[in-house]
């Protein structure tokens, strides 16, 4: 016997008139006498020389279709929830992913940071030492012109003697 499912819709039909004909059956009061209204799908003699025992291997198969109804809903809902639970993680691990990175081009700041400084002290330092090579050169540059000025005026070959204040010199 094929099992009823609920995807197609002659199984459907199937069912509910299986149903029915079943309440029908238990609500009657004369112990199975009354007469059956027949449905659109049914024709006469059809059902009627059903006998017990048929009747509860097609309730059995009703039952058992909707117990596989109820399980293949229940893993389709362990399927979701372990989705769920999949994108949780990944959630989790991408934000533990931007938080190192964060972390990294903080660091990363922090260096170039560091290095900038460095670089300003050394272009203060060096334009500090530029001065104080410029001075000195200057300074030399100054003391060489002044002492051949004094070559040139002087006629001992040496500095020009310091001129004294009272005039004997």
């Amino acid at each position: 016997m094929k099992l009823p499912t609920f995807a197609d819709p002659e199984s459907l039909s199937y069912i509910y008139s299986l149903f029915h004909s079943s309440f029908d059956q238990m609500n009657e009061s004369n112990n199975g006498r009354t007469r059956k209204r027949l449905r659109k799908n049914e024709k006469k003699g059809d059902g009627s020389s059903q006998t017990e025992g048929d009747k509860k291997k097609e309730l059995k198969g009703i039952l058992t279709s909707l117990i596989l109804l109820e399980e293949q809903e229940r893993r389709e809902q362990e399927e979701l929830d372990k989705a769920s639970e999949q994108d949780k993680l990944s959630l989790d691990a991408n934000h533990k992913k931007k938080k190192t990175m964060l972390e990294y081009y903080s660091n990363i700041e922090d260096y170039y940071s560091d290095v900038e400084e460095s670089e300003r002290i050394k272009r203060k330092k060096s334009r500090a030492m530029a001065g104080a090579v410029a001075v000195s050169a200057a300074s030399d540059g100054l003391e060489k012109v002044q002492m051949d000025k004094g070559l040139k005026s002087g006629a001992a070959g040496g500095p020009p003697a310091p001129a004294t204040s009272d005039g004997c010199g």
